[in-house]
C-alpha cells in the first residue's frame, strides 16, 4: 500500500498544538546513488557545499510517553504516608492505654472504652475546684449546696481536716451525694490515755500524749498544781497577740482559728510546759507544735511557716515557738489553735474568758470538768 503523504493531510488550523520538526535535506541529486559508510574527504567537502531543502514534517500533538499527571491527581508522596503511619501509631497507642479499661469499669475493651469516650461521653460526677484563700470545706459545701460529706468522701478526708488554698478538690454535682456518708474522724488517742505515765512522743499532733507530769525537775503550769486540776485555772495567754477570730469549735473542726494576717508573726506559747511533739504533722497540720502543761492539759499549734523549738525542749509562757505561716491544709496565714484535756481536744474558749473578742456560753462536746491526779 503506498504511504499517504503526512504534509498533504496536515493542517494546523486543525491542532494549533501541533509539534513540528525541521529536518534539512540535501537534493538528491546532489548525492551520489550510493553512499560509503566513510565518504572520502573530496566528497564529504562537496556535501558542505551542496544547497539544502528543508522539509516540514508535521507531529500529531499526542506524545508517545505518557506526561506527568497534573500536581493534584498525583497519588500519595512519602511524607503522607509517613504522616500516616504516625497517626495509626497514635491511635495504637490510645487503644492499649490502660486507664480506658478502668474508666469504662474494667468490663470493656479499651477500644470500646475510647469509642464510649468519644461518641457517648458520659458526664463526670464531680467538677473541679481551686480551694480559694478563706475557703473552707462548709464554706465550699454551702456555696455549691452540696453534702460537706460528699466532698469528704469524694476527696477521701478526715472529718475535722482544713482546705489549703490552691489545692485542687473535686466537688460532686449531685447534691444527695455523700448524705448517708460518715467521715472518719482524725486519729487520736482515746480519753484518759496516758495520762497516768510519762509523755509519748509521736509522729503526729494526735499521737503525741501528755502525762500527767513532764518529768522529776521538767516545768509544768502552775495551774497544775491546783486539787482538783481545773482547766480554767491555768490562766494561757493569747498564742498569737493582735490577731483577730477566724474560725471556731464544731465537731469537724477540732480547734480555733486565729491570724494577724501575716506570714512571719511570732506564735507563743500559751503556757510553761515541755514540747511534746515538733515537726511536720501529716494530718493537715502543716508544721506544728505540741506543749504538755501536765495536770491533763496540753496546747496545740498548727500551719506555722517556721518551727522555734525542739522535741522535748522546755518552754516557758509568752516563749516564742514558731512564725506564723500556712503549712498543712491550710488556705493563708493563721494559728490553728487547740487545747486538750486527757488527750482530746475541746473547745479553748472553755478556758479563756475571751479569745480575740470571742467569747461563748455554750461549747460543741462540752466542756472538761476539774480532775484529780490519777
Amino acid at each position: 500500500m503506498p504511504e499517504a503523504d503526512p504534509a498533504a493531510s496536515f493542517d494546523p488550523a486543525d491542532d494549533l498544538t501541533a509539534q513540528r520538526a525541521l529536518i534539512v535535506v540535501p537534493p538528491t541529486s546532489a548525492l551520489p546513488a550510493t553512499m560509503p559508510a566513510s565518504p572520502p574527504p573530496a566528497l564529504a567537502e562537496a556535501m558542505e557545499d551542496v544547497a539544502t531543502e528543508v522539509c516540514i514534517i508535521p507531529g500529531s500533538g499526542v506524545p508517545e510517553v505518557p506526561a506527568l499527571a497534573p500536581r493534584g491527581r498525583r497519588g500519595p508522596r512519602a511524607h503522607v504516608w509517613a504522616l500516616a503511619l504516625a497517626l495509626c501509631g497514635l491511635l495504637a497507642a490510645l487503644l492499649s492505654f490502660a486507664p480506658l479499661t478502668e474508666a469504662a469499669g474494667g468490663q470493656v475493651s479499651p477500644f470500646n472504652a475510647l469509642a464510649s469516650a468519644l461518641l457517648f461521653p458520659t458526664p463526670r460526677p464531680y467538677f473541679d475546684y481551686h480551694v480559694q484563700a478563706g475557703d473552707t470545706f462548709e464554706s465550699i459545701a454551702a456555696h455549691f449546696k452540696v453534702q460537706l460529706n460528699g466532698i469528704y468522701e469524694m476527696n477521701h478526708l478526715y472529718a475535722g481536716q482544713e482546705a489549703q488554698g490552691g489545692e485542687l478538690i473535686r466537688v460532686p454535682t449531685d447534691p444527695q451525694y455523700g448524705a448517708s456518708y460518715q467521715a472518719p474522724a482524725l486519729p487520736m488517742q482515746s480519753a484518759g490515755a496516758g495520762i497516768g505515765m510519762a509523755n509519748y512522743n509521736g509522729t503526729c499532733l494526735f499521737c503525741s500524749v501528755g502525762g500527767w507530769t513532764n518529768g522529776p525537775g521538767r516545768p509544768c503550769a502552775a495551774g497544775s498544781q491546783t486539787t482538783p486540776v481545773d482547766p480554767t485555772k491555768f490562766a494561757l495567754i493569747n498564742p498569737n497577740p493582735n490577731s483577730r477570730w477566724v474560725r471556731g469549735f464544731t465537731w469537724y473542726h477540732n480547734g480555733v482559728d486565729i491570724t494577724s494576717m501575716h506570714f512571719g508573726t511570732p506564735v507563743l506559747a500559751a503556757q510553761t510546759g515541755v514540747v511534746i511533739f515538733a515537726g511536720w504533722d501529716p494530718f493537715g497540720a502543716g508544721y506544728a507544735v505540741k506543749i504538755n502543761h501536765c495536770g491533763g492539759l496540753a496546747t496545740a499549734y498548727g500551719h506555722m511557716e517556721k518551727l522555734l523549738v525542739s522535741l522535748g525542749q522546755s518552754v516557758t509562757v509568752g516563749q516564742e515557738i514558731g512564725l506564723q505561716g500556712s503549712t498543712g491544709d491550710s488556705t493563708g496565714p493563721h494559728v490553728h489553735f487547740m487545747t486538750w484535756w486527757d488527750n482530746v481536744p475541746f473547745d479553748p474558749l472553755c478556758v479563756y474568758a475571751s479569745l480575740d473578742g470571742m467569747h461563748a456560753t455554750s461549747h460543741y462536746g462540752g466542756c472538761p470538768a476539774p480532775q484529780t491526779a490519777p
